[in-house]
């Protein structure tokens, strides 16, 4: 039986959740549903949920705020990939369900919360948690580009934080690229930030990401702990291990469970991945670039004191040969992103982040909202924009065709 969400909230319900809404960041938040316990609120088009609970109580409370999008992103998934590209439904089914019998208990609790409660079954609620593995993995994807990688369906990324000499001895500020393919354009209005708040154990952690998936490539937690991912692309030789757990499941795990870079490294240590990635973390005062393979992981030397830049190819101890800008221009992108840093040095705030940002690839920048290539190199499509100030546990965000940056102060959100 599908369980609907409510339709009107009681006046007692409805004067908790006015006096006590999150304070404005940017834009005014206001409150929009309530279920089992959870919330959700909106700013702008931007969809924030704030959860409470089990595991499996937090997925229910996802399931029926968001079930009208789960139901719509599910059938948008399938329009493109089905009917589009072709691919044969039961092979979505087959990788979907792989992929989430892997995952540890807690991750499957909230996915089967979400199937209890959304209108949408077990098996589909996998295939929107597979969204994003489904554009950058090649078998979905009928084109191909430079190096055997699809223009449409590979996942990029770009980073930059700021901390001491940078931003004079100010707050540390992050700022990141979600680069996809131009797939990904059509989807970038189920982004969302879910703020899960688990009962008895664990740190109170928001994931940005798209609508019913726990692909936790962009998240902070209630310690302040920033944690983002990039395509390490084909760093240490490209080399996979199907048979680990999925990098960025692992990673929302790491952030519910540490509460301090120290901690965090130790997990960064003794935790493998199933593929090239480059993971950026930062505190209130400072960040570090790891650079994990699946034969081990290492430390990227800062780009400067108090600068750490990354796009998708390893800088630090690996001997690589020299990377090309054939991976979606991650040389030129990086280049532009310590110019324009050199260019700020010692004036790093949010307004100066957001400039960098906003620059595009052709004039200097990694930001790409475009098609097409730069001497025969495919561009990266930038889906959606973060900017995150760990200190005041809050993030600034913006999706590909909007002009607007979206503020969402995270202490608000956090129970």
């Amino acid at each position: 039986m599908i369980r609907s969400q409510p339709q009107t909230l009681t006046a007692i319900v409805l004067f908790l959740l006015i006096s006590c809404s999150p304070r404005e960041a940017d834009h005014a938040v206001t409150p929009a549903a309530a279920f089992e316990g959870g919330y959700r609120y909106s700013s702008g088009s931007l969809h924030i949920l704030s959860l409470r609970g089990s595991y499996r109580e937090m997925g229910r409370q996802y399931g029926g705020l968001e079930a009208t999008v789960l139901r719509e992103f599910h059938a948008d998934i399938m329009d493109l990939l089905v009917r589009k590209r072709g691919v044969p439904e039961e092979r979505l089914l087959r990788y979907a369900r792989k992929l989430y019998q892997g995952y540890p208990r807690r991750a499957r609790e909230i996915i089967l919360g979400m199937s209890e409660t959304s209108g949408l079954s077990l098996p589909q609620h996998q295939v929107v948690n597979a969204f994003e593995h489904y554009l950058f993995n090649r078998q979905f994807s009928h084109a191909r580009g430079p190096g055997g990688f699809s223009p449409r369906g590979t996942v990029a990324c770009s980073a930059i934080a700021a901390w001491g000499p940078y931003t004079g001895n100010k707050e540390l500020v992050f700022g990141r690229n979600y680069d996809f393919g131009t797939d990904v354009g059509g989807f970038v209005k189920y982004v969302n930030v879910a703020v899960f708040n688990p009962a008895g154990s664990g740190v109170p952690t928001a994931v940005v990401t798209f609508t019913g998936t726990l692909n936790a490539t962009t998240e902070m937690n209630a310690s302040g702990l920033f944690l983002e991912l990039n395509n390490g692309g084909v760093s240490a030789g490209g080399r996979v291990a199907p048979g680990r757990l999925s990098a960025p499941v692992s990673l929302f795990t790491m952030l519910l469970d540490f509460e301090d870079m120290e901690r965090l490294d130790r997990a960064m240590q003794t935790i493998g991945t199933d593929a090239p990635f480059i993971i950026n973390v930062a505190g209130e005062t400072a960040a570090v670039s790891y650079e994990w393979a699946p034969e081990g992981l290492k430390r990227a030397p800062p780009s400067h004191e108090g600068l750490m830049v990354s796009t998708n190819h390893f800088t630090g101890p690996w001997g690589d040969a020299p990377p090309k800008d054939s991976f979606f221009m991650t040389v030129t992108r990086r280049r532009n992103l310590l110019a324009l840093a050199e260019k700020q040095r010692g004036a790093i705030d949010l307004e100066a982040m957001k400039t960098i940002l906003d620059t595009p690839l052709e004039g200097g920048g990694a930001s790409s909202f475009s098609t097409g290539t730069v001497n025969g190199n495919p561009l990266p499509y930038t889906a959606f924009q973060v900017i995150a100030i760990p200190a005041s546990r809050t993030l600034w965000l913006r999706v590909a065709g909007s002009r607007e940056w979206t503020g969402v102060s995270l202490t608000d959100y956090f129970r």
